[in-house]
């Protein structure tokens, strides 16, 4: 059995669909560190994230993040990829993520951009969706495991509350 030190959970909410033409507007992160047999909240991360261009208004709608609050609030691209980035370090960190295809998809993007163009994500991975997909019927939205397990945390599509949905 593999033993991961590290857990990192996290989530992107982003001006659209594609990692290949889209961008990440705000990176929610928990990272939990093993100490004995239980694991221990080690860093929390909350960013808003500069875009270059206008949000779309479908995403200003759904995540209620504004132009203003990145020009305002907003780190760069590169900041965010870098605070990120340095939560994932050891080689034995597992990630997590609620739909994790979608968010690995941008991460990758990042990294090759930031870091190196030929780099991959080697980490462990977990999608929690998988598990709740194995367990529950359609829909598998987040917000539906939210409501199967009375989780009091709701899903507001801001990064931060998402995980800390998806870790509880």
């Amino acid at each position: 059995m593999l033993q991961h030190p590290y857990i990192l959970l996290f989530d992107f909410e982003t001006t659209g669909l594609s990692a290949q033409f889209e961008q990440i507007i705000e990176v929610g992160a928990i990272l939990l560190e093993k100490k004995g047999n239980t694991y221990t909240i080690k860093e929390e991360l909350s960013l808003l994230v500069q875009a270059d261009k206008k949000l779309p208004e479908i995403i200003t709608n759904i995540t209620k993040i504004t132009d203003e609050m990145l020009l305002r609030e907003g780190v760069s691209q590169m900041e965010a990829f870098e605070k990120l980035y340095m939560m994932m370090q050891h080689p034995q960190t597992l990630l997590i993520a609620y739909n994790i295809q979608f968010d690995l998809s941008f991460l990758q993007a990042w990294i090759r951009k930031f870091d190196h163009p030929q780099k991959m994500i080697s980490h462990d991975v977990l999608d929690v969706m998988a598990i709740y997909k194995d367990r529950h019927r359609y829909p598998h939205k987040l917000d539906n495991a939210v409501e199967t397990y009375r989780i009091e945390l709701p899903n507001t599509h801001r990064a931060l509350d998402d995980i800390k949905a998806t870790y509880h």
